[in-house]
Order: C-alpha cells, then sequence, then structure tokens
C-alpha cells in the first residue's frame, strides 16, 4: 500500500507480484497484516452493499478496502518501530496454513525465539482456564516421564511418556512408553501400548 504523509492510504493492491517500496527505502514496502479497525455503522454499511453488487468478490482485500479508500478516510497503524510494543524484529507472521502454523509454533522452542513470550515489556494477553498444574510422573511401568525442549499448558500430565521438542495444549496426557517428538498436541489422550509416535489429532512434522 501507499500512504501519504499522514498515513493516510492513497493505494492498495491485494497481493501484487512486484510491490511498490516505500519512497527512500530501496526494497521495503508497506503490507496489510490484515487485522482492520471499523466503526460499526460504516462497517454494516459497507458489507451490506457489497452484499448487492455484482462487481466483486466479497473480499476485503481485494473489494471492501479498495473502495473504502476512494470513498473515506482510511488510514494506516505502522507495526512496530520506535513508538510501537513488540519484538525488535517486528515480528509477524502469516499463519494461514497448516505448515506456516506448524512452523511458527515450532520457532517458540528456538534457543532464541524470534516472538520472546515471556518479555515483560510486551506481555501476549490470552484467555487462561483455571487448569491444574502440568506434572510429569513415572508410569504404570516405572517409566520416568521425560520432558526436554518443549511447552506445556496446564492440566497436562506425562506420566511415563516421552516428549520433545513438541507444544502440548492444555489437558493432554502422555502415557506409559508413548514418544512425542516434533509434535503440536491438542486435547487427547496418548496411552501405552500405542505405536511409537502417536500423533492423531496433532500437527506433525515426520
Amino acid at each position: 500500500m501507499s500512504v501519504d504523509e499522514t498515513d493516510r492510504i492513497t493505494r492498495f493492491e491485494e497481493k501484487p507480484e512486484d510491490p511498490q517500496p516505500l519512497s527512500g527505502t530501496g526494497d521495503l514496502s508497506l503490507a496489510s497484516m490484515g487485522i482492520y479497525v471499523f466503526s460499526m455503522d460504516l462497517l454494516q454499511d459497507v458489507l451490506l452493499d457489497d452484499l448487492q453488487r455484482e462487481d466483486t468478490n466479497h473480499d476485503f482485500g481485494y473489494d471492501i478496502i479498495p473502495r473504502l479508500i476512494e470513498q473515506a478516510g482510511v488510514y494506516a497503524y505502522r507495526f512496530g518501530g520506535e513508538e510501537g510494543r513488540v519484538s525488535p524484529d517486528r515480528y509477524w507472521r502469516d499463519v494461514g496454513t497448516l505448515d506456516s502454523f506448524y512452523e511458527a509454533n515450532m520457532d517458540l522452542l528456538n534457543p532464541v525465539p524470534s516472538l520472546d513470550l515471556y518479555q515483560p515489556e510486551w506481555p501476549v494477553c490470552t484467555y487462561t482456564a483455571q487448569y491444574p498444574p502440568a506434572r510429569i510422573v513415572p508410569g504404570l511401568s516405572n517409566s520416568e516421564g521425560i520432558f526436554i525442549n518443549s511447552m506445556v499448558s496446564g492440566g497436562v500430565v506425562i506420566a511415563g511418556g516421552n516428549v520433545q521438542h513438541s507444544i502440548l495444549f492444555p489437558h493432554v496426557t502422555i502415557g506409559d512408553e508413548a514418544i512425542i517428538h516434533d509434535s503440536i498436541l491438542f486435547k487427547m489422550v496418548c496411552r501405552s501400548g500405542m505405536a511409537q509416535i502417536w500423533t492423531a489429532a496433532s500437527l506433525t512434522r515426520m
């Protein structure tokens, strides 16, 4: 997109192959992050108008935003910079596919992740249910639960299983001798006696 000196958007293209660079930056361009703030009345009006039109794909990027740029004041908020409360590299990831969602989550397990969830000056606020604490205990066979370079949520129980380089969402249970590597697991139970790597209802890069 192009903006004027007040950051009012003057031009918007949806996914151009050759984006126009910002003036004086060489190879840097302004790109939409897909986050929009509307007044409710305006949003209702433009959606009802778009519903009646035949020359539209009913898409924000292709139809709604370009039309509003011509008809109303549309402004850009510059993500990051000296005034933005964001990580130093202006972290943002498109997680529109399973692969990109997986990669973005696995990036959090790097020794120095691009997005630091623990920095106090930029807290990541989310919903946290009142689950019991996660626990790692021996299984029925007395195998110790193992937890290496992973992230676990409240309510997770690793009972004799082996979890490495993985992310476990709330209320996941890893049973005796189950082995979980490079996985994102949602609410599920991995019981003993199953295959060495049990990843149903999870995202896994094998």
